[in-house]
């Protein structure tokens, strides 16, 4: 067994100028292709005992953004309300598409934060983003959740600007009818985990695997992120998107099976899989538990490429393992 070595391709920051053709592609609805230039997590604190701003940040044209927001409300606590939402405090219209994962609260974290991944890369894959307009000086409602206590409630949510002046971005905790409370939720140095922005939000890498060979592993959630903002870094890489392109070799003269597998490493976690757009997904896995998620056949002396997509799971223990075995 032993661990491969991929490459690793980060996607550069693109600014285009739309001057001219912007009002064009608003009315027919069509999004620029610009690589996600930041990933914003608010996970911190995660366990409420307080309401108020949990999260902020500017949202400027053509700098696309994904927000992953993880929180829950605390032992025996009230009900709370978590909103995140965009607000446009220019007098001018903006322009925005969106991808929103976000699945009902719940008490089961890791089965809620497996729905939200499951959802959001089901409806990145299909491209599904809806177009949303946003008068002067209004608000524009991402998500909205009543937590009762002991709740979890976390998605994703992707954004990208077309038109208009920068936007505030915020996620918040307020009481049940009551306003909005515009101070900043305590901060516990000693709460292991992370708020802030990280510059990648996306991962691509290249893999090769020679049928006959040892075993090999792709370790996803291991890359720890730095952060831009004063605060943690981000351990598991929660939000992140993996996307890969595998490819098999088959030496031999006869046809020839290569399977991969999904295994957990020093804690339990669930998984979500697309393998040449194909969904698998695994609900509790134990660590170190080895379950087999597809098999392709390769014919005599022939290649065949995977692609491959994936994100760490909010509630599982990442990183994991991704094990790819040749038939003998």
């Amino acid at each position: 067994m032993k661990k491969l070595i991929f490459f690793l391709f980060l996607t550069p920051l693109v600014f285009i100028s739309f001057a001219a053709a912007a009002p064009k592609i608003i009315l027919q609805q069509k999004v620029p292709k610009i690589p996600t230039a930041f990933l914003l997590f608010s996970d911190h604190p995660e366990v409420l005992y307080q309401n108020g701003l949990l999260f902020s940040a500017g949202i400027i044209p053509l700098r696309p953004v994904r927000l992953n927001y993880y929180h829950q409300d605390g032992k025996g606590q009230p009900e709370r309300m978590l909103l995140v939402y965009l607000e446009n405090l220019h007098s001018i219209p903006a322009v925005i598409s969106y991808i929103k994962a976000s699945p009902p609260s719940s008490d089961s974290i890791m089965e809620t934060g497996h729905k939200a991944t499951r959802q959001f890369l089901e409806k990145y894959s299909a491209k599904l983003q809806k177009i949303a307009n946003i008068p002067p000086l209004h608000i524009k409602v991402l998500s909205k959740r009543i937590l009762k206590q002991n709740q979890l409630d976390t998605g994703f949510i992707q954004i990208q600007e077309l038109k208009g002046s920068p936007l505030l971005l915020v996620v918040e905790s307020q009481k049940l009818n009551q306003p909005v409370q515009r101070t900043y939720v305590k901060q516990y140095s000693n709460d292991p985990h992370a708020k802030g922005g990280y510059t990648l939000p996306h991962l691509f890498f290249s893999a090769a695997y020679r049928i006959g060979d040892p075993e090999e592993i792709v370790s996803l959630g291991d890359l720890p992120l730095p952060n831009l903002l004063p605060g943690k870094p981000l351990k598991g890489c929660y939000g992140m998107i993996w996307e890969g392109r595998i490819q098999i070799f088959n030496p031999y003269s006869s046809t020839k099976t290569v399977s991969f597998w999904f295994e957990p490493r020093g804690g339990s976690a669930t998984g979500t899989f697309f393998l040449n757009h194909k969904l698998f997904t695994f609900h509790y896995t134990a660590p170190y538990q080895k379950k087999m998620i597809e098999t392709f056949r390769l014919k005599p002396e022939s290649c065949k490429t995977i692609h491959f997509l994936s994100m760490p799971e909010g509630g599982s223990s990442y990183p994991v393992d991704f094990l790819i075995r040749g038939e003998n």
